[in-house]
């Protein structure tokens, strides 16, 4: 006990200094913040899945101070950068630990990155006074109805970055991710929420309805590829595909005019998720059936 604790605070002490170093180097080259957010949750991530909780937020309550120290010119770096890294760290670390499988892992991750990137937005919005999204699109248009679809794309491309860095380091220190051998169960009733949730949405916040639409994509492209395996003709899978798309693209060209044209392939994701879900209740009942047959002929 006493060695681990030692462990502990030695390698609190290596990442931390990992940490002041970044910071100090990113103030001087501006172009290091990205390299920041991206690989530093790499550190947090080995220490959150390896110790207890009480001596991860020690860590990250004492790299954040010692940062701030560093960056005292910038007050609100560590903030900013370092608390967000650490953050998803400390998620990334924990779901290692508690064997998560990949998949569940990485949109798990990826909403983490939606709430870290969300109060990276509003934080330089009130302290710096500078809208992000108005310098990098200059388009009001864009802005009010896909805002949150970007926002949720760019996080899982940063989550899909962050957890294959992640991934290919831990494995040096024999941390294994388990990947899930079949979809879970609950993807596809999550799924079938997020539909009506869309739908609810779709005349009330057309933006929040067209993140969800894109979010709907996103998890159910398990299921769709399950599918896409199973049929025989795939020529007309692809002809299928190609319309979904072309549908799905039209809001993002024309804006709200023809935001309700996704609906149809939210319709038809639906119509696969409660086929899907009714094969495994199905599937289920079965072999539940079957077991008590042969316990009664015992």
């Amino acid at each position: 006990m006493y060695q681990k604790k030692i462990n502990s605070m030695t390698l609190a002490a290596i990442f931390a200094a990992i940490y002041i170093i970044m910071s100090a180097l990113s103030l001087a080259f501006p172009f290091l913040d990205t390299i920041i957010l991206i690989i530093m949750p790499i550190f947090a991530t080995y220490y959150s899945a390896r110790f207890n909780l009480k001596e991860i937020i020690l860590f990250n309550i004492t790299t954040v101070l010692l940062c701030f120290l560093v960056t005292i010119s910038d007050p609100f770096f560590s903030l900013l950068y370092i608390f967000p890294t650490l953050f998803v760290g400390d998620i990334f670390g924990l779901l290692y630990k508690k064997k998560v499988p990949y998949y569940t892992s990485f949109f798990i991750l990826a909403i983490t990155f939606v709430f870290t990137n969300l109060f990276s937005y509003y934080f330089t919005k009130i302290i710096y006074d500078i809208d992000l999204l108005k310098e990098i699109f200059k388009n009001a248009g864009f802005i009010r109805d896909f805002s949150l679809s970007f926002l949720l794309l760019f996080s899982m491309v940063e989550a899909f970055i962050s957890q294959t860095l992640v991934r290919e380091e831990l494995k040096k220190f024999h941390f294994e991710t388990v990947v899930e051998p079949t979809i879970p169960t609950y993807s596809y009733i999550i799924n079938i929420i997020l539909i009506i949730l869309s739908v609810c949405f779709v005349k009330l916040f057309v933006n929040l309805y067209l993140c969800l639409f894109v979010l709907v994509l996103s998890t159910s492209s398990f299921s769709i590829i399950k599918f896409f395996k199973k049929i025989k003709y795939k020529s007309v899978f692809f002809i299928i595909l190609g319309i979904c798309l072309v549908l799905g693209a039209i809001p993002i060209i024309y804006y709200q005019r023809y935001s309700y044209l996704p609906l149809i392939i939210l319709a038809l994701i639906l119509i696969l998720q409660i086929v899907y879900l009714c094969q495994i209740l199905y599937n289920y009942s079965m072999k539940s059936q079957t077991k008590i047959e042969k316990r009664d002929d015992k």
